[in-house]
């Protein structure tokens, strides 16, 4: 996963993140064929720094197929929100 920061000079920084790797699912017939899959995933969030706590929130696409190795390859795409605090000690 790469993710890009936006320096704004201030206590709330959006980022986008972007990434690709391999999967192994038990996900079958008739969305995926085998259990060897790539996925791709790319997002955008922000985060929101007061003295001692990061707040974060995301949004996220991931795709994952076969890339054609074998058929089907229909794929599965999902989209996620997330959230999260970071405590700085």
């Amino acid at each position: 996963m790469l993710r890009y920061n936006i320096a704004t000079g201030t206590r709330w920084v959006p980022f986008l993140t972007c990434g690709a790797g391999l999967t192994l699912t038990d996900i079958g017939y008739p969305d995926l064929s085998g259990t060897f899959q790539f996925n791709s995933q790319g997002g955008a969030g922000i985060i929101i720094f007061s003295e001692n706590v990061a707040f974060t929130a995301e949004w996220r696409w991931l795709h994952v197929s076969n890339a054609g190795i074998s058929e089907p390859n229909h794929g599965v795409n999902t989209q996620m929100f997330m959230a999260g605090m970071t405590w700085f000690f």
